[in-house]
């Protein structure tokens, strides 16, 4: 699989809460940083975020790369159900590096987390 495969495959898992899958694209020395849960490994943080979670719709606007490295960033419209059963509907990009094995090393997730923050359990 060629890096734009496995970040569409990821967003796939995503939105199958198939977490052991998304995980299994990350290195064993990776990083994920989010507005909401601040910076944790990818087992914490897709913990965390399913357990937040009822239904992910996820659709992607674009995915761009970098030529002179191996950071890709994903833009990408997301509507959360969250715990409580109320939808939030954003855009998010996420700025994804990959190491030599094209595994996953860091993830930084940005958007304006103003309408999530109180929503769930940061």
């Amino acid at each position: 699989m060629n890096k734009t495969d496995i970040i569409r495959s990821y967003i796939t898992y995503l939105q199958e809460g198939d977490m052991e899958k998304v995980i299994g694209l990350f290195s064993n020395e990776n990083m994920v940083s989010s507005p909401v849960y601040g910076v944790m490994s990818a087992q914490a943080f897709y913990t965390k975020l399913a357990s937040d979670t009822q239904e992910s719709i996820l659709e992607i606007h674009s995915i761009l790369h970098d030529n002179h490295s191996d950071t890709y960033a994903l833009y990408f419209n997301y509507k959360w159900r969250v715990s409580n059963g109320e939808l939030i509907d954003f855009d998010v990009v996420d700025i994804i590096k990959f190491d030599k094995n094209s595994k996953i090393k860091s993830l930084k997730i940005i958007y304006d987390a103003s309408m999530t923050k109180d929503r769930v359990g940061g």
